[in-house]
């Protein structure tokens, strides 16, 4: 329910790679090309639920071992009481290079110095916990949260590697209840914050390890949906959020240093208004329908930035 966007405009940090695959406890794909709850959805939306809190107390461990030193370790506790429910988690994993057929290191090709040749190919680790509260009257309330911390990445398809990759997800959630008209009233807040560096600090072209090309980047949004089931198969709904998407990028070049904003501190602000339609005449004859409207605004937060590029 909360939308997360990769930082990086070489999709070094694609979505799917800000979710800790131990938190998922299934994916949905909403099919076609347009989503009535989501914006933006060219195609198909890609929602990823994660894990509830189970009845009772249990705790999973979960270890794993792979080739070229692949390793996977977590550890999560689920409590789930009449009222209350909670689950948290930890994670951690990392690898070595994989060696192509002839026992080589990838970080034998490209221009990888010794620092990178003797680099993991990547070290990263997640906390989360999700908490619930139920009432007696059926209403429901929760809040989770996620912090997913990436170490050093080497992409050695490109030319520089991923030093730090961090995301941040919350959100608050409240469902159940009939409020004046509506038989049922869905509301959800949620902000998510990805901050990552990129630079060529383990290739040849460093000095010594001191990069020469650096490029701290980050997306954030907040945002949320109110909803309610008028009966009859009807709903309603607004969605609406921020998006902040900033990409700085720095090179040293004769001792100066050389600043551009590939993307300058781009701000877009969106809000949907929408309706929809479900009834189910047999258990395989299903009718659903719909509409929306939306409006979105766009601006850059870089004062006197020239945007040819863009129109180019």
């Amino acid at each position: 329910g909360a939308r997360v966007y990769e930082s990086c405009p070489s999709q070094m940090d694609p979505p799917a790679g800000h979710v800790d695959l131990a938190q998922v406890e299934r994916v949905e794909v909403t099919k076609g090309p347009f989503d009535l709850r989501n914006a933006g959805s060219l195609g198909a939306t890609v929602n990823v639920v994660t894990k509830n809190p189970e009845p009772g107390f249990s705790v999973t461990l979960d270890s794993r071992f792979g080739s070229f030193g692949a390793y996977t370790d977590g550890v999560s506790a689920s409590y789930g009481g009449d009222r209350v429910q909670v689950l948290a988690g930890y994670s951690y994993q990392s690898s070595d290079p994989y060696s192509d057929g002839h026992g080589q290191a990838f970080t034998g090709y490209n221009n990888y110095s010794a620092i990178g040749r003797n680099a993991k190919a990547f070290e990263d680790q997640s906390a989360w916990f999700k908490a619930y509260y139920t009432p007696a009257d059926g209403r429901r309330l929760s809040l989770s949260y996620t912090r997913v911390q990436d170490g050093l990445v080497l992409f050695p398809y490109l030319s520089m590697d991923s030093n730090h990759d961090n995301t941040d997800r919350a959100e608050l959630r409240y469902e159940g209840g009939r409020i004046s008209i509506f038989k049922n009233v869905r509301s959800d807040v949620y902000f998510t914050n990805v901050v990552h560096l990129m630079s060529d600090s383990e290739r040849t072209s460093a000095m010594n390890g001191v990069p020469t090309m650096t490029s701290p980047v980050s997306s954030r949004v907040a945002g949320g949906h109110l909803e309610g089931d008028l009966g009859g198969g009807v709903s309603v709904g607004v969605e609406s959020y921020y998006r902040n998407w900033n990409v700085t990028g720095t090179m040293l070049s004769g001792g100066m240093a050389m600043l551009s904003h590939s993307l300058p501190d781009v701000n877009t602000y969106g809000t949907g208004a929408y309706v929809a339609y479900r009834h189910a005449f047999t258990r395989k004859l299903l009718l659903t329908g719909g509409g929306r409207y939306d409006y979105a605004s766009a601006s850059i937060g870089v004062a006197g930035y020239s945007t040819d590029l863009y129109y180019q």
